[in-house]
């Protein structure tokens, strides 16, 4: 069986291709039925919100793709 808490990919077990397949079948999800039906969201889009100071969302931006991409604005850590 496969286990996600093995210590290296060399001591994991994997499932063979027929076992993935079925195992697949076996557990797919039927999104037509509750609760699995998916939640519409209430708003699509933009919004902005011109009220609210950055500092207090600042903690709340995931910014590890700015910093990946190398374009994070240096204003926003700059001591000026």
């Amino acid at each position: 069986m496969w286990t996600s808490v093995s210590p290296c990919l060399e001591d994991r077990k994997y499932f063979t291709l027929a076992q993935a397949r079925a195992t697949a079948k076996k557990e797919a999800v039927d999104f037509s039925v509750a609760p699995n039906i998916p939640v519409t969201p209430k708003f699509l889009g933009f919004k902005a919100l011109k009220d609210i100071p950055i500092a207090d969302v600042m903690d709340f931006i995931d910014w590890n793709p700015f910093f990946q991409a190398g374009a994070y604005p240096r204003s926003l850590f700059s001591s000026t």
